[in-house]
C-alpha cells in the first residue's frame, strides 16, 4: 500500500508508461553525467558502472520506502489498516544511501 506518492507532476505525462519514464530519466542522467565524468578526466566505464549502481538503490530505496509500513505516521495506521511502521521518509532513503556509499566505496 503506498502512501501517496503522485505519479506525475503533470497531465502530460499521464500516458507515459512509469517503467518507461524511470528508464529514460536513467539514459537522460547517465549520459549528461558521464560526459561530465570523461570532461573532468575521470575513468568512465567506473563511472557508469557506479551510477548505475546507485541510480538503482535510489530508485529502489524510494520505492520501497513509499509503503506504509517504512512511511506512515501514528496518525494514519486507522486509515491505512496497519498496526505499526517504521517512518523514514525521505531523509531515511539520503542516510541508508550514504551508509551504502560509505560502507561499499566504488
Amino acid at each position: 500500500m503506498v502512501v501517496g506518492q503522485a505519479l506525475t507532476m503533470t497531465k502530460a505525462y499521464l500516458g507515459l508508461n512509469p517503467l518507461l519514464s524511470v528508464i529514460l530519466l536513467y539514459l537522460f542522467l547517465l549520459v549528461i553525467l558521464t560526459l561530465a565524468a570523461w570532461s573532468m578526466g575521470h575513468n568512465v566505464k567506473r563511472f557508469m558502472t557506479s551510477f548505475t549502481i546507485m541510480f538503482i538503490l535510489t530508485f529502489g530505496f524510494w520505492w520501497l520506502f513509499g509503503y506504509a509500513y517504512f512511511n506512515a505516521t501514528p496518525d494514519q495506521y486507522a486509515k491505512l489498516h496497519i498496526a505499526w511502521s517504521i517512518p523514514v521518509g525521505a531523509d531515511g532513503i539520503l542516510i541508508y544511501l550514504l551508509l551504502v556509499a560509505y560502507l561499499y566505496p566504488m
